[in-house]
């Protein structure tokens, strides 16, 4: 009887034994996942705070812009326009700047009325209203319609040609014209003072 209860006391201590060795290793893995999960999100606010303070150092390192100070000026493109004109008896010409001209139809037009203005201002013709002077282009030949008053000034036939060929030497010097015709009010006349206008005028220096 001893001996049984011996034996039962015998196995009783191998399985609490055994319990023991059983639990022991669990809470050990337990403990080192534990230490492996602590220690992956201290690395990973290591790298957070890392990165965080490599942005405030560049931050630091660029200076910080408060304002950006722009040019309000509008820069306004131009063309160049050379008109002739009458000068001591002779024809002259002189560089013009205007506002930039979107086509070669403006561009002419922009030559023909400088060179009005320009004989307007030396008297050479009296003043004209713009839409009284018209005009169109066959091929390179531009057809330049005046009022018959813009000869009135005209004293000899030197200084009617001096108007005639303001106009034609300014429009032949613009590019893509060879000759002008002059028109009077819309119709061939053979002159209006002392020129013959039934012809094409070309570029001419000395008059």
């Amino acid at each position: 009887m001893f001996k049984n209860l011996k034996e039962k006391n015998i196995k009783s201590n191998e399985k609490v034994i055994e319990k023991s060795s059983e639990e022991k290793a669990v809470k050990n893995k337990i403990t080192k996942e534990k230490m492996y999960m602590i220690m992956g999100a201290m690395w990973i606010a290591a790298v957070i705070l890392g990165f965080i303070n490599h942005r405030i150092e560049e931050r630091a390192k660029s200076p910080e812009i408060v304002f950006t100070r722009t040019d309000g000026t509008v820069k306004e493109e131009s063309d160049k326009i050379y008109v002739f004109y009458p000068k001591d008896n002779s024809i002259t010409n002189e560089e013009i700047i205007v506002s930039k001209v979107k086509s070669k139809d403006e561009f002419l037009k922009a030559t023909i009325f400088e060179t009005l203005k320009k004989l307007e201002e030396g008297n050479f013709v009296p003043e004209i209203d713009k839409k009284d002077i018209v005009y169109y282009i066959l091929d390179k030949k531009i057809y330049l319609d005046l009022p018959e008053k813009i000869f009135d000034n005209v004293t000899n036939a030197k200084s009617e040609l001096l108007i005639i060929y303001s106009f034609v030497n300014s429009l032949t010097n613009a590019g893509g014209i060879d000759s002008v015709r002059i028109l009077i009010n819309n119709a061939d006349l053979e002159k209006v003072k002392y020129a013959n206008l039934l012809k094409d005028y070309t570029y001419k220096k000395d008059i």
